[in-house]
């Protein structure tokens, strides 16, 4: 008999509100020890498939969520802004996580975490949130400056991940460009400050959209936090596809 963890990922849907929220599920069918849900950045699922089975072999339940919607091929996702799905994704736990819960996002969707557990942290306990390769700090606010940063914070990511990427990117990309506009208006260094719940940092030293400085600067800004950890592994920017075993034991690290 093969272990749960090791089997394929497990689809759903379902309504929030007025969208139709699509996600896999990997590991455990029940939330005993604890669930990690998964934010994708860009919108694009499918490469953080890897450390959400990573996530599932730990013996925790890993749901990715496909916010806003790029990784299928039809229904009705959310707009294609940081808030919007940072409110989805809270209004998803809300309503599906029992039980102690991290809500982690990569790149844009760390942005996007913060925003759900900023939304989260009133009603649902114990909750951790995790920023993976947080992006957009203030001198990448501007496209020269987020262009020139673009092929150093990538130096260590395979070819194999736009291929990866590219069904979502397809359906998704006359959005992304949407996804990233909403980022670079946001500050998270302001809106961290209100987070009153476990924090986790954490980015391939190697990234140079999330380097260490930029996270230690959102740890110093984290006033309210109970506790903050910076964790910085292999890799570049992403690390969760290249190096999915060292994310996943982080997130689950992060478990309250």
């Amino acid at each position: 008999m093969r272990d749960e963890a090791a089997q394929p990922p497990r689809e759903s849907w379902s309504r929030v509100g007025d969208a139709i929220v699509h996600a896999w599920e990997c590991g455990p069918l029940t939330a005993q020890r604890g669930t990690v849900v998964l934010l994708p950045g860009l919108g694009l699922p499918r490469y953080l498939h890897r450390v959400s089975s990573a996530v599932g072999a730990l013996g925790l339940r890993s749901v990715l969520l496909d916010l806003p919607g790029f990784g299928r091929r039809a229904g009705s996702g959310v707009a294609p802004d940081i808030d919007e799905i940072g409110g989805a994704a809270a209004a998803w736990v809300r309503r599906h996580v029992t039980g102690p819960v991290v809500v982690a996002g990569h790149s844009t969707a760390a942005q996007a975490a913060l925003a759900a557990g900023l939304l989260l942290q009133e009603c649902v306990a114990p909750l951790a949130v995790v920023l993976g390769a947080p992006t957009f700090r203030p001198p990448h606010r501007r496209w020269g400056r987020l262009l020139l940063a673009t092929p150093a914070a990538y130096r260590r990511d395979p070819p194999s991940e736009l291929l990866i990427a590219a069904p979502d990117l397809l359906r998704g990309h006359r959005n992304v460009v949407r996804v990233l506009l909403s980022g670079m208006a946001d500050a998270p260094e302001e809106s961290v400050r209100g987070l009153t719940v476990p924090l986790v940092l954490t980015a391939g030293r190697l990234d140079t959209y999330a380097p260490g400085t930029w996270l230690h600067t959102l740890r110093a800004a984290a006033l309210r936090s109970p506790s903050v950890r910076v964790v910085q592994l292999e890799g570049s920017h992403n690390n969760p596809y290249t190096r999915p075993a060292q994310v996943a034991r982080v997130l689950c690290s992060a478990l309250p």
